[in-house]
């Protein structure tokens, strides 16, 4: 089998892979793994024992996993769940309860339009402003890790483990979907006793709490009515399979430019040790070889040197004389155009 040769540049001003780059260019992810395996096969046939090979192998065996095996089982088992249960019973169950809950709340007596107002903005301006503030936040350093630079060994590791985390995320999908409606049901069932003992102040409260989280549930279906705006993205399977599958495209990509540091950390440090190791070796030889190597200069090659110098001159052969090199102008400097 023969081995292609790649030539691996990187940018010196972003230590961004080219390599990389032209991975990303790949239409789907299928051809970018099967790039993926060629270059493993590659490395496997030059550099068996390294670490950084072995550690490549692990990955693209993951990735390979996931896109062949995960993907489809996880997208067939959530469009069953999808249609059985999130959208003809789970969805309506909880816009039923939510519907009870705002008529429960929208008295005005009961808490009343000042309190409901109070409520509300307190929610907003203590807590969803907080909650948006730190995921701004978490988002421009995500930013910063995905985009910088990966000229170290560690800045790599932490994106590709960012980047494995969250595919991993949305393997699970499903379960957090599930979760979805058990935070719901939680919510109307600490919610309902409230009516009873007249606590509309706590039961507006979760009234907003649980209309919040409906707002993600109702992502799962396409809905055309007034009263809620159109989805513009419907979270089905075929949504899920998109998502999934641009993920493990990020993750394939982190794994290649961690596997690509790795082994240029290693090979920098080999390449250190064999220079050193050259240089001591010759520094600790050099005085014994050089004193040896004097012993073996002969009285014949010094003669000849002195039947040399006593040649007339018009005997002695004379040097070809190189031609002058081609004068480059030269521009005057700054100091001389100054004064």
């Amino acid at each position: 089998m023969g081995i292609e040769t790649v030539i691996v540049i990187y940018d010196k001003d972003s230590c961004e892979v080219e390599e990389a780059r032209q991975l990303d260019k790949e239409l789907t992810v299928g051809r970018l793994l099967h790039r993926l395996q060629k270059r493993l096969q590659q490395e496997l046939y030059e550099n068996p024992d390294s670490e950084a090979t072995k550690e490549f192998k692990k990955d693209v065996d993951i990735l390979e996993k996931a896109y062949r095996e995960e993907i489809p089982k996880i997208v067939d088992e959530y469009q069953k769940e999808y249609f059985q249960s999130f959208l003809r019973v789970q969805l309506p169950k909880a816009e039923e309860n939510y519907k009870k809950l705002y008529n429960w709340t929208n008295d005005n007596d009961n808490p009343g339009t000042k309190i409901r107002k109070a409520i509300s903005e307190l929610r907003n301006e203590s807590y969803e402003e907080m909650e948006a503030n730190l995921e701004e936040q978490w988002e421009c350093a995500w930013k910063e890790l995905e985009n910088g630079y990966y000229c170290r060994r560690e800045e790599a590791l932490a994106l590709k483990k960012r980047t494995g985390e969250n595919f991993e995320n949305y393997k699970k999908f499903k379960d957090t979907v599930t979760s979805w409606f058990k935070q719901l049901d939680d919510l109307y069932k600490k919610a309902e006793p409230l009516l009873e003992t007249e606590n509309y102040k706590a039961l507006y409260a979760y009234s907003l709490e649980f209309a919040a989280l409906l707002h993600q549930a109702r992502q799962l279906k396409k809905d055309d009515t007034k009263l809620y705006p159109q989805n513009l993205t419907v979270k089905d399977h075929e949504w899920l399979k998109s998502e999934l599958t641009e993920h493990l495209r990020r993750y394939a990509l982190a794994v290649f430019k961690y596997f690509f540091w790795y082994k240029n950390t290693l090979e920098t440090a080999e390449k250190e040790k064999k220079t050193r190791e050259n240089f001591d070796k010759f520094k600790q030889n050099r005085r014994e070889q050089f004193i040896r190597e004097a012993q073996d200069i002969e009285l014949k090659e010094l003669k000849q040197d002195d039947d040399y110098k006593d040649m007339p001159v018009k005997d002695i052969p004379s040097p070809v004389k190189a031609a002058e090199p081609e004068r480059i102008p030269t521009r005057p400097s700054r100091t001389a155009n100054e004064t």
